[in-house]
């Protein structure tokens, strides 16, 4: 199969998140099934659905990956539960150690039971729209009718989305082919 360029949405509000994150960052690189990755900032955000809750870490991961998506899904599902995410114990949009959605797969549209891709509410949410911009801010993603930068325009909630000035806070890149 050829490699897909595909997006991770990670976050995160309990618990060593940047840890968690940097272990999926690990992850990616002992996977055959990932050739390459580079990420965005990490930015810190306000709850979504749930406000009583700590902020939420959140950054978005770029990779070239050459499986199928639901090997992708099962992959990530497998980082999720290694650091201690239990779907059956969490409240929806409530605290979690670790989240990983796959916002975008190629261009490829899916809704199964399983799997929806684009992922179903990523125009509605600044904390993955806005790290995503910075690494794909001009792709119309798969049934949109606007770019990823003009979708986080729409939004305008710019100020509840803010960049971590810390050791995940530049983009990092990461090649198998190098």
């Amino acid at each position: 199969m050829t490699a897909t360029t595909a997006y991770l949405g990670l976050g995160g509000n309990i618990g060593n998140v940047r840890s968690a994150f940097l272990g999926v960052l690990d992850a990616l690189e002992e996977s055959e099934a990932c050739l390459s990755y580079r990420t965005s900032s990490l930015y810190i955000t306000e709850p979504w659905g749930i406000k009583d809750q700590p902020e939420f870490y959140n950054m978005v991961v770029e990779l070239e990956w050459n499986e199928p998506p639901q090997s992708l899904l099962r992959f990530v599902e497998n980082i999720e539960n290694e650091w201690g995410r239990d779907r059956t114990q969490e409240q929806r949009y409530g605290p979690r150690t670790l989240d990983i959605d796959i916002l975008l797969f190629g261009d490829l549209l899916i809704v199964t039971p399983e799997l929806t891709i684009p992922h179903l509410r990523l125009q509605e949410r600044a904390f993955m729209l806005k790290p995503l911009a910075q690494l794909a801010d001009d792709i119309i993603p798969p049934g949109w009718q606007q770019t990823v930068d003009q979708a986080l325009q729409f939004l305008s909630v710019e100020s509840k989305v803010k960049a971590v000035e810390d050791d995940l806070s530049g983009l990092t890149y990461y090649s198998r082919k190098a």
